[in-house]
């Protein structure tokens, strides 16, 4: 199975989608999404699923850390380190 490809791009727009309001300060991929608001853990809770039906994949209840969530590159991070994700530009 090839690994499956995922860019800061496309993480921005299913953010985006899970919460319209978050897409002006999407800009930094760096920014603390939890902290300006753009996420919640609402937001969170639809941004799993959301990434679960999309890519077909589980996320683990012990993934399910303030700390994969907080900011886009983190996210990043999280499915490239354990979901087998290769990041793409």
């Amino acid at each position: 199975m090839f690994p499956r490809k995922i860019s800061i791009e496309e993480l921005r727009r299913i953010i985006s989608e899970v919460n319209p309001a978050a897409e002006a300060w999407l800009g930094d991929a760096h920014v603390n999404l939890l902290e300006i608001g753009a996420l919640d853990s609402f937001n969170i809770t639809e941004l799993i699923t959301e990434l679960e039906k999309r890519y077909g994949i589980t996320i683990l209840a012990a993934d399910i850390l303030v700390e994969n969530f907080h900011s886009i590159q983190a996210l990043l991070d999280l499915l490239v380190s354990r979901y087998g994700f290769e990041p793409i530009s």
